[in-house]
């Protein structure tokens, strides 16, 4: 059961949906493989959109789970983000032994932020309860994995070759199943700051990918402080050509208000390219 610490990262649909497939669903053959009615699962999350609880009693068991699957799916970044695409490739293909594989993972998924380690961790809990029930739902950890993979887990940009397709997908849908079967392993021992003890250059490869990953990180983080920087840079110069507009009359011949406002809209423009970002941020 997730903590009551952690709960309050759960959307309450999300948790309103799991909580009721959990009541109503866990021995139905085939949930989450079977497809809802669509007129059913749009209705539904159109009641969600609009900030309303739906009954779901009132709707089959296929259509609610059809819907968490499509929450999931609707997400601008799937719950394992984009820059941790790589490094989570790296350590599902680890070979060397099957605890260092795992351990790999487990590094990997202690660099997601709190709210979507949370929510995966939420997620694939439920899905253990899943699977747990197999022999009467017919939801294996793979089965269940191949449902899930696509909507949790992609590149931002996905190859287009079949062969390269179909060996990322293997090792996706793995990569998921290992989430299910080693939760306790990846998800619930203490969460620690030192670097892998494991020897191999599998996990030297894992290790590299992930501190690209976190430099391309900073590199967008950085990016964006940069853009607020200069946001607010521009924001105050349009505070000034404001005022400048406003006691050009009684305060500056013609010829000189013209110019003063040339000058500031000069800077208006040129302030994305033309501060670096700490004037940036000085001037801010």
């Amino acid at each position: 059961m997730i903590s009551p610490r952690l709960s309050s990262y759960i959307p309450i649909p999300f948790s309103e949906m799991v909580d009721h497939i959990r009541k109503y669903g866990l021995h139905v053959p085939g949930i989450f493989r079977v497809s809802g009615l669509k007129t059913k699962i749009i209705a539904i999350k159109k009641l969600y959109d609009l900030g309303k609880m739906p009954d779901l009693q009132q709707y089959d068991i296929n259509d609610v789970a059809g819907v968490l699957k499509l929450w999931l799916r609707d997400m601008p970044e799937p719950i394992l983000p984009f820059n941790l695409y790589e490094p989570f490739m790296a350590a599902t293909s680890v070979t060397e032994s099957e605890e260092g594989r795992v351990e790999c993972i487990r590094e990997v998924v202690q660099q997601l932020g709190r709210e979507r380690a949370s929510l995966l961790r939420y997620l694939v809990s439920f899905l253990r309860e899943v699977a747990a029930n197999s022999e009467k739902n017919l939801m294996s950890p793979r089965n269940l994995a191949i449902v899930f993979t696509p909507t949790c887990f992609r590149p931002r940009n996905p190859q287009t070759s079949i062969e390269i397709l179909f060996g990322q997908t293997t090792n996706a849908n793995s990569l998921f199943e290992t989430f299910i079967t080693r939760f306790d392993s990846i998800f619930t021992k203490p969460k620690t700051t030192s670097k892998l003890k494991l020897k191999g250059s599998q996990v030297e490869f894992v290790m590299g990918t992930l501190v690209r990953a976190t430099v391309h990180q900073q590199n967008k983080d950085d990016q964006s402080n940069e853009c607020a920087a200069s946001e607010r840079v521009t924001l105050s110069l349009q505070d000034e050509v404001s005022q400048l507009s406003r006691s050009s009359s009684s305060l500056m011949t013609p010829r000189a208000s013209d110019h003063a406002l040339e000058e500031t809209w000069s800077l208006f423009f040129a302030a994305p390219s033309s501060f670096s970002p700490s004037e940036l941020a000085h001037n801010g």
